[in-house]
């Protein structure tokens, strides 16, 4: 037995069927009983709704966090720190020589903040915590600066 309600079609049916008998087929089955499944998604979804807005209020503000955290690093990185912080990637393979190449092409260093931004996010999850921990090591005021919540 199925978990939303519906009882499965046999496969026979269904083996010799069209279109047209499929769609006839699956009315059968699922107009009987739709309304009570209705019923009981609609009050799982009620159950559950403080529990998904809070989650979802944990995303967005994660987001939050993390957009202000990456706009600070871009406006506060010192180039010394910055070029010290690439050299560490290219060390921890998290970044290739050529990717440090495409980012001192930039003319500012907020332009090769951002360009480096964009290329470790496109990396994932792995290159961010080499960033964090690079940079914990590196420059731990700045670290402490761009993690601290006050900072706007």
């Amino acid at each position: 037995k199925s978990k939303d309600g519906f009882k499965p079609i046999k496969k026979s049916r269904l083996e010799h069927a069209d279109r047209l008998d499929t769609v006839d087929l699956m009315f059968q089955m699922y107009t009987t009983n739709s309304r009570a499944v209705a019923e009981k998604i609609f009050k799982k979804i009620n159950k559950n709704k403080g529990q998904v807005i809070i989650l979802f209020s944990v995303l967005v503000l994660t987001e939050k966090v993390l957009t202000r955290m990456l706009n600070d690093f871009v406006e506060k990185v010192p180039k010394d720190t910055f070029t010290q912080l690439m050299d560490a990637l290219i060390s921890a393979k998290a970044l290739k020589a050529s990717e440090k190449e495409k980012i001192l092409q930039n003319h500012t260093r907020v332009n090769m903040a951002s360009c480096f931004i964009d290329i470790v996010m496109e990396k994932g999850t792995d290159a961010s915590k080499e960033v964090i921990t690079s940079l914990q090591t590196i420059n731990p005021q700045l670290s402490s600066e761009l993690s601290s919540p006050s900072s706007q």
